[in-house]
């Protein structure tokens, strides 16, 4: 059994879910019965019904709105670093590329010359290097002999010295080269969310150019940047450094399988968080998508719901599987956003939250194991 101090987080959730709970069982209320007949068979007028409820003391959130900005947690511009014609882009604007995937490339062609062009002369060179070696050499023979002169001798050491040094120079040309050639295949320098792509095929892109190619953001983590009334800072700060919470409630799942990001993207980021959670010594539970017809017709949640179910292996971590509870309600025909009246839709709202904040409190009271 998990470790479940929540009872100063389920005093909120509580009061609104057992006002529902009559509705999300599906018994309706009984109407209220005729009133007694007055003089002359007149009725008087029905009863007003009245709930009381006991007062008690507790916490009521604070809600500080503001107008925020959300960051990427970096952003790379796409620059070439050579000069030619781009020749395909392996990418849709929008996409999510992984570092190292291969997005652009650029007319190999003028730089493949080049290489071969470095590596001929480099071959050529070695050649003139054998040779003014053996060069050297006879000429110290002949020295020895007493055919050759010192100065002769001198000649030839110190053009087999500028061969070596041309190879050395070579070698470099090549090296060069092949940098050069390898720059015309351009990789995602980290993985995040490709925007609008400002060069097309056909057109010639050149090394230094200060217009980017493309602009990538890493969208995991995200940061959101927004500011509050200089006279709530106080309060906030208060309550942060006041306040441990033993449960951490974490939605999620729906924007990632709209937008078909990486599972494993999810996974990197639950990871983060449930070691927060852990560190602060609090409980953490997962829930999953939401039913609706549109998110089974437009998604594939099976890959992200299996991740959810993964993380529960961790210590102090739960999933409340809030996708099957509400499609046994639509099926059953309880409640659905969906299909009910335009004037009964904030109505069904506030039913299906009450309804889900009733069972995820029976579901935190009675232990997450025995569900």
């Amino acid at each position: 059994m998990m470790r479940m101090s929540v009872r100063p987080v389920l005093g909120s959730l509580m009061l609104g879910a057992a006002l529902a709970a009559a509705a999300c069982g599906g018994e309706a209320a009984p109407a209220n019965p005729p009133a007694a007949g007055g003089r002359g068979g007149a009725q008087t007028a029905a009863a007003v019904p009245v709930t009381t409820a006991p007062v008690i003391q507790k916490a009521v959130p604070l809600t500080i709105e503001g107008i925020g900005t959300v960051i990427a947690a970096s952003t790379v511009a796409v620059h070439s670093q050579v000069t030619g014609e781009l020749t395909s882009v392996n990418f849709i604007e929008g996409d999510e590329v992984t570092e190292g995937q291969i997005i652009v490339t650029l007319d190999k062609r003028p730089l493949e010359a080049t290489l071969n062009l470095a590596q001929a002369t480099l071959e050529r060179d070695l050649a003139q290097t054998a040779n003014a070696r053996a060069q050297a050499v006879r000429y110290q023979d002949l020295l020895k002999r007493g055919i050759a002169t010192h100065e002769q001798v001198d000649q030839m050491v110190a053009n087999a010295g500028a061969a070596d040094a041309t190879v050395v120079a070579d070698r470099a040309n090549v090296d060069s080269a092949k940098v050069q050639l390898d720059y015309a295949t351009i990789r995602a320098p980290l993985t995040g969310k490709t925007g609008l792509l400002q060069v097309h095929p056909g057109n010639l892109v050149r090394a230094g150019d200060t217009g980017a190619i493309v602009t990538i953001n890493k969208i995991t983590p995200v940061y959101v940047s927004f500011a509050i009334p200089e006279a709530m800072l106080p309060i906030l700060r208060q309550e942060l450094t006041d306040h441990h919470y033993d449960l951490v409630l974490w939605q999620t799942g729906t924007v990632e399988a709209v937008l078909g990001q990486r599972p494993d993207a999810l996974r990197g980021v639950l990871e983060d968080g449930a070691e927060v959670a852990v560190k602060a010594e609090a409980d953490l539970v997962l829930i999953d998508p939401q039913f609706s017809r549109f998110l089974r017709a437009n998604a594939d949640l099976s890959p992200y719901e299996t991740v959810l179910q993964q993380m529960t292996g961790t210590a102090g971590v739960t999933l409340f599987h809030r996708f099957d509870l509400t499609q046994g309600w639509v099926t059953d025909g309880r409640i659905d956003l969906e299909r009910v009246d335009k004037d009964q839709r904030d109505k069904t709202i506030t039913l299906l939250h009450n309804c889900l904040g009733l069972a995820l409190a029976q579901y935190i009271l009675t232990g997450a194991n025995e569900h």
